[in-house]
């Protein structure tokens, strides 16, 4: 497998323990979702978008 550089490997690095989505990283998070390097959730005490890395986002990161 490749590994994932630039904008995207950031923010795969950014949400490996799982985290709330900061806002701007609202549309990278949506693309990477998309292909199953980032699992989207929400957090019912926070009110919250969350965000962590999948197993196959954690093999593409640099």
């Amino acid at each position: 497998m490749r590994k994932i550089g630039g904008p995207e490997g950031k923010i795969l690095k950014k949400y490996v323990g799982g985290r709330v989505v900061d806002t701007e990283d609202e549309s990278m998070i949506k693309q990477l979702s998309r292909t199953g390097l980032i699992h989207r959730g929400l957090s019912i005490e926070q009110k919250k978008r969350t965000a962590k890395t999948t197993v196959l986002g954690c093999r593409g990161i640099k």
